[in-house]
């Protein structure tokens, strides 16, 4: 009978990262191959001149209720609006 496989936390951490770095890759790719949906009243998250990040690399990551949390992570609940994204609101 071999030996049970002893999982190290270098393993772990090795499985962990190579997830995460699969799942950002897979997002982007998506978004570059998939045309946008073009929807009406949408608010979209315009990133900064100063931008770390390039907008492709974000532009998965910033769409849909994502581009309101991000205003409301920036600016605060200052419209109605916002109270929909309130934390831990259902």
């Amino acid at each position: 009978m071999p030996p049970a496989a002893t999982l190290t936390r270098s393993t772990i951490l090795q499985w962990a990262l190579t997830s995460r770095i699969l799942t950002v890759a897979w997002c982007v790719l998506s978004d570059l191959l998939l045309p946008d949906h073009a929807a009406t009243d949408v608010e979209r998250w315009q990133a900064d001149q100063e931008a770390v990040l390039p907008a492709w690399l974000t532009r998965p990551f910033t769409r849909w209720d994502a581009a309101h949390l991000l205003r409301v992570a920036r600016f605060g609940y200052v419209t109605d609006r916002d109270a929909a994204f309130f934390p831990l609101h259902p």
